[in-house]
């Protein structure tokens, strides 16, 4: 069974988080947002918003796409008609 993109997503934000060394605290202030939002996204029950993957990416100084590898993965393939 394959990962949902909120999933995906949310191994990716833990991953990042981790890599910078901030708390989801310490996240969440960086990019204005809410501690729960950081805890909602990472758990993979919600999937950011445009403006919170651009404010994500700053605060912990990576480009936002980079939070989106790999969710194309998920998506169905289109027929080859």
């Amino acid at each position: 069974m394959s990962k949902t993109t909120a999933a995906r997503f949310a191994d990716n934000l833990r991953r990042a988080r981790a890599q910078s060394g901030l708390s989801q605290t310490q996240l969440a202030k960086a990019a204005g947002i809410s501690h729960s939002e950081i805890y909602r996204l990472e758990a993979g029950t919600r999937e950011p918003r445009l403006g919170t993957l651009l404010n994500l990416g700053s605060a912990m100084g990576i480009d936002g796409a980079d939070l989106l590898e790999g969710l194309a993965d998920n998506r169905p393939r289109p027929s080859s008609e």
